[in-house]
């Protein structure tokens, strides 16, 4: 039933079920004080991973209420969690992307995700909220009503239906030049994504944005509203997966150009989920498209795909759990020689079940990985980390699939850059002048995306028939007003925990 979060090299099972903790372990419930006792090591039981619900007791006092609403894509689940959200007193709104974070906990299915079940699992166990809402799939019900049981808390279940008609075509498209309006093609990787918007523009009837994982959420956040905004021109939207979740699009027709992907270990077939939550984008009650229509481009493809919207997504058997930052200070209390490499060695080879050591590692891209040892140095000398030890590229429109990965590396920099400001103010200095260049860059690489790829004369021609519409103004605004609401809430919960210590 839990399993520890790794990366891409597969999964490691701790427990088939929840246990009590017991012997040493029992500890965990009374609190981590009596681990600085120099003579007994404790880091069985600091390296438990077995119950995680005691690692978090305010919650456990609480006799929470939990309400899950189940159902899928476009049924007004999380609408419905959301106005219970506005009618509290307080509270706070979890995702799976970069929103916001304790009374709603939305696509709860993700507690099965590999790589970000874990963050999950720990709202789930631990948020301090006495009514806690919970929106996803309903393929998540079995595994909620057994962690439940185990942490006591009571579980509401409120059912919803799909409210607009979601249909499979009944032929396959035949290639990118049938493409229409409102459209939007699949397909697994951030090279076929541009691929794809390449040929879709090569036609001559249409200019596509796009949506990847690797694109910044505030360009992300820019593409969708392009898209969305009736007479840009931008009709059509080439994306990876990423479009299932997070963004509210008017999409009429969903194009998958496969129903394979690469996972990170291996190319697998989609899961009937899968499909689900990204099929399920196309049409949108109350939208200019209130009728969803889905695709495939391979033939073999279409009867997968017309089968899988009329089954029930697999249950989920298992959530990830992964350690907490308390958990690595009080082992290395129990090894205070090791320094963090060695801790988290330490930990694996220590927590229950088969581990390997390619999960430890922090960044995929080595221009983030480069920023982090430089700010970590910085900060290890006692000197100020100021925007100035941030190094990008020069702020000029991208030509080239390599220059626009220049830029999105650089976002991720200075997006890690904010992220360790709002925890280590004290050391961090010059907030507003980075969030100002991330603003920046997120626009140069929209900006950038819209110019790849056209033809240079053309390219001028839609240059000077650009201006930007009131709709584009106004989306831009709010998108920017709620970047700077985010990181304004961050500040002052980084105040108020300065001000308690």
């Amino acid at each position: 039933m839990l399993r520890l979060a790794g990366g891409s090299s597969g999964l490691w099972l701790l427990r088939n079920q929840c246990r009590a903790l017991s012997g040493a372990a029992a500890a965990v419930r009374a609190g981590w004080s009596s681990y600085d006792t120099p003579d007994v090591d404790y880091t069985e039981a600091i390296t438990d991973l077995g119950n995680p619900a005691a690692f978090y007791p305010v919650a456990r006092r609480l006799e929470r209420h939990i309400i899950a609403h189940l159902g899928p894509t476009n049924s007004g689940k999380t609408h419905e969690a959301l106005q219970h959200l506005r009618r509290s007193e307080s509270g706070v709104y979890c995702g799976p992307l970069r929103l916001l974070a304790w009374q709603v906990l939305d696509e709860i299915q993700m507690l099965g995700d590999e790589s970000r079940g874990w963050a999950f699992t720990r709202a789930l166990l631990g948020l301090p909220a006495r009514t806690l809402h919970v929106c996803g799939d309903p393929a998540a019900l079995p595994l909620l009503e057994r962690v439940m049981a185990e942490t006591g808390d009571r579980l509401e279940v409120r059912r919803y239906e799909r409210l607009s008609p979601l249909q499979a075509a009944r032929r396959p498209l035949a290639d990118l030049s049938q493409v229409q309006r409102g459209d939007c093609v699949v397909s697994f990787s951030r090279r076929e994504v541009h691929a794809v918007r390449q040929e879709i523009q090569s036609h001559g009837r249409e200019r596509a944005c796009v949506i990847y994982g690797a694109l910044p959420p505030d360009a992300r956040q820019l593409q969708a509203s392009l898209f969305n905004t009736p007479r840009t021109g931008y009709n059509v939207l080439s994306a990876s997966d990423a479009v299932g979740m997070g963004l509210n699009l008017a999409i009429r027709r969903v194009i998958f150009t496969t129903l394979r992907k690469f996972d990170g270990t291996q190319e697998r077939q989609l899961t009937t989920a899968e499909i689900k939550q990204v099929a399920g984008r196309a049409g949108r009650y109350g939208s200019r498209f209130p009728t969803g229509v889905v695709t495939a481009m391979n033939p073999e493809d279409s009867d997968i795909l017309a089968d899988a919207l009329q089954q029930p997504s697999d249950e989920l058997q298992t959530a990830f759990v992964f350690p907490s930052l308390a958990q690595l200070e009080m082992l290395h209390s129990q090894h205070p020689k090791e320094k963090l490499p060695g801790i988290l060695r330490l930990f694996a080879a220590a927590a229950q079940g088969s581990l390997t050591h390619t999960h430890y590692s922090y960044a995929k891209h080595e221009e983030v990985a480069s920023a982090l040892l430089g700010f970590a140095t910085a900060y290890a000398a006692r000197r100020r980390v100021t925007p100035a030890s941030i190094l990008l590229p020069p702020m000029v429109e991208a030509r080239s699939e390599m220059e626009l990965q220049q830029l999105e590396a650089s976002h991720r920099v200075l997006d890690l850059w904010l992220w360790l400001s709002h925890r280590f103010p004290d050391a961090w200095a010059g907030a507003e002048e980075v969030a100002e260049r991330r603003a920046q860059l997120a626009q140069l690489i929209d900006a950038s995306i819209r110019s790849m790829g056209m033809p240079r004369e053309p390219r001028r021609q839609v240059a000077a028939a650009e201006a930007p519409t009131q709709e584009e103004i106004a989306a831009l605004a709010a998108a920017l007003e709620h970047q700077r609401q985010e990181e304004e809430w961050q500040q002052r919960r980084s105040s108020y925990r300065k001000r308690r210590r």
